[in-house]
């Protein structure tokens, strides 16, 4: 399943542990089964160190992919755990807030 994460451009530079949450979203993403990982971004991104190092493949677009096909959708905004997101997937779920 393919994941879409929409970037925030001050939530995505944010540090959990010194590591910027979109670099930590995309792994775990890749984490969770997803591919292709899509960064929807219209402002200049974070190095994602974390997800250069595990050669984990991503695209950058500044518009919404159309696509009708399930997804994982995220935002910036949020901190998850690949168990978490794995099982999401799995059971066709959602996350809300």
């Amino acid at each position: 399943m393919e994941a879409v994460i929409y970037c925030n451009k001050a939530s995505a530079r944010l540090k959990v542990a010194g590591i910027e949450v979109l670099d930590r979203l995309v792994v775990c993403a890749h984490r969770a089964g997803c591919s292709p990982v899509t960064l929807v971004s219209e402002d200049p991104l974070p190095h994602l160190r974390r997800t250069q190092a595990l050669g984990i493949k991503f695209s950058i677009t500044d518009k919404s992919p159309d696509s009708e096909a399930p997804c994982l959708l995220m935002s910036t905004n949020m901190v998850a755990q690949p168990g978490d997101l794995k099982r999401l997937v799995e059971q066709g779920g959602r996350l809300t807030t």
